[in-house]
């Protein structure tokens, strides 16, 4: 009998052979980078669920969907002693870079990395390098909310004058701090009353709604909850049958 290999990707994070049942999330982010790119505005995606169901993979599949894009986008997972502060640095940071490369609107890139640098000075990041000097008086009242309301309005605007977007994507999010969590809503709060093109789409465990309610109470408004859990009957035997007829197998 001859051997033939595995069609599934029975790991962790792993992107299946054939995505099933998540077409309305896919379909939700692309609505984000469209709506975000032409002016517009969309709420920010949560995705929640127990370990394995495929959140993740979900997470993957945005970012590549950046990369398609042209925006800057890459899935970050928090740890459990992470503090946001540097995390949203150094993801703006390679953004930035990313954006100051094209040079079609590098006043605005410079002006974000400056207010970057003092930012990552504040919240007390020791490997943030930049060859910039920082822009005093923004984003260095110590105060993490006020502070982060500033970098999301610098990094919008970038993004803007470069006709992009800037996504954060962060996996395991019920690790963040009441109040990292905190911050956080209020600078993406702020960017989307500029109308700016920040975007954020996250992944956690069930308790993540509960935690994003409790941090700012009209948080609820500005964010898409969606449920991730075991696929349907169709979708899972697509999941199944799809792989396997590639290799000319059937169940």
């Amino acid at each position: 009998m001859e051997m033939i290999g595995n069609p599934y990707t029975p790991d962790m994070g792993a992107r299946p052979p054939f995505l099933a049942g998540r077409d309305s999330e896919l379909a939700y982010f692309a609505e984000i980078i469209r709506q975000l790119g032409s002016g517009g505005t969309q709420r920010h995606l949560i995705l929640t669920g127990l370990r394995g169901v495929g959140k993740t993979v979900l997470l993957n599949e945005f970012e590549a969907a950046c990369e398609e894009a042209n925006w800057p986008g890459e899935a970050f997972e928090i740890a459990a002693d992470a503090d946001i502060g540097p995390v949203v640095a150094r993801l703006a940071r390679k953004a930035l870079l990313q954006m100051s490369a094209t040079r079609r609107a590098g006043d605005a890139a410079r002006r974000a990395l400056s207010v970057l640098k003092t930012f990552s000075v504040t919240v007390g990041d020791a490997t943030f390098s930049l060859d910039v000097d920082g822009l005093e008086g923004v984003a260095d009242s110590g105060d993490l909310a006020s502070d982060m309301r500033d970098v999301m309005v610098e990094i919008g605007r970038a993004a803007q004058a470069h006709e992009l977007g800037f996504a954060l994507i962060l996996d395991e999010m019920q690790n963040l701090t009441k109040a990292d969590l905190e911050a956080l809503i209020v600078g993406l709060h702020r960017a989307k009353q500029k109308n700016l093109p920040v975007a954020l789409v996250g992944a956690g465990l069930p308790l993540l709604p509960a935690m994003t309610g409790n941090a700012k109470s009209y948080a609820e408004r500005g964010f898409e909850f969606r449920e991730i859990g075991a696929l349907g009957h169709v979708a899972a035997a697509a999941a199944l049958e799809e792989p396997a007829r590639r290799q000319e197998v059937a169940w």
